[in-house]
């Protein structure tokens, strides 16, 4: 089934709300993607599957599922029943079929496709008090992907912004990021140059996240946030694109501690991130 979808605009760059275009229904797969989106309500489920002997466990109340997983898959099955959701029961390989192989836990689900957010205008102002965004760009690897949602959302980040140039937003993201990208608001953006140049036409502070270098500032001097920021990720291979480092303000980085290998000159982004975003948040505490 195929659902339609509207685009969003924001000025002249297009944050896209999956509006334009049509597309299929996807597949999400394992516990806390299926009870997060559940949870959330943002997505339209139109099959649950589950493997034959869960499903039968399930069904009986008496059944002992008194594990974190097991609470999980009843936690599911209370809320599919009560909303009189279709679940079939069905053997491990058609779910490892409709998973493609991923880590599914017994459990699958039909649903819509993920509906990205739309900035408004008022977003972009002047705040009450700083706010910190997340801009994550040429990340496409949706492991990498997925940790990064997860450390925003974990960290209560205002808006998390993907780039035309990462990976989609798919049920693999979902998976990886334990199911925090049901729960976050993401926001694509077709533009994010223009973007960049509206907030700091606006007075934003836009950090640029990078490896050491001669004219980047090491993430413990900053000591204090006092305008609204815009952190830029990067991917580990081709790091933030130039033309966006062009609209910093600064350029941040983590050092590495005196007398680490020399070839261990960078942490994982999602790592990375985490630390950044855990700095930035206590400062804004």
């Amino acid at each position: 089934m195929r659902s339609k979808t509207k685009r969003t605009s924001y000025n002249d760059h297009n944050f896209i709300t999956s509006k334009d275009s049509y597309l299929e229904d996807e597949i999400l797969f394992g516990i806390h993607p299926i009870h997060s989106a559940l949870a959330r309500g943002r997505r339209l489920f139109k099959n649950i599957f589950i493997r034959t002997t869960l499903h039968r466990q399930l069904a009986y109340p008496e059944s002992n599922l008194d594990t974190p997983d097991g609470q999980g898959l009843s936690d599911i099955w209370k809320c599919t029943t009560g909303l009189g959701l279709p679940v079939s029961p069905v053997n491990n390989s058609k779910l490892d079929k409709l998973a493609k192989y991923g880590i599914h836990q017994g459990i699958c689900a039909m649903v819509s496709p993920y509906q990205s957010q739309c900035i408004d205008n008022s977003d972009v102002g002047v705040t009450t008090r700083p706010v910190l965004w997340l801009l994550i760009d040429n990340v496409k690897d949706p492991m990498n992907m997925g940790a990064l949602v997860r450390s925003a959302v974990y960290f209560g980040v205002g808006k998390l912004i993907v780039s035309p140039s990462c990976s989609r937003l798919s049920p693999v993201v979902s998976k990886a990021s334990a199911g925090a990208m049901e729960y976050g608001d993401i926001y694509q953006v077709r533009n994010s140059a223009q973007l960049l140049e509206e907030l700091k036409a606006s007075g934003w502070d836009i950090l640029g996240a990078v490896c050491s270098s001669d004219n980047s500032t090491h993430l413990s001097e900053i000591r204090s946030v006092n305008r609204n920021t815009l952190l830029i990720i990067g991917s580990e291979s081709r790091g933030v694109d130039n033309s966006l480092l062009d609209y910093c303000n600064r350029l941040v980085n983590i050092s590495a501690a005196p007398g680490a290998p020399p070839y261990l000159d960078s942490l994982n982004v999602g790592v990375a991130t985490g630390v950044m975003l855990n700095h930035f948040t206590q400062l804004l505490r």
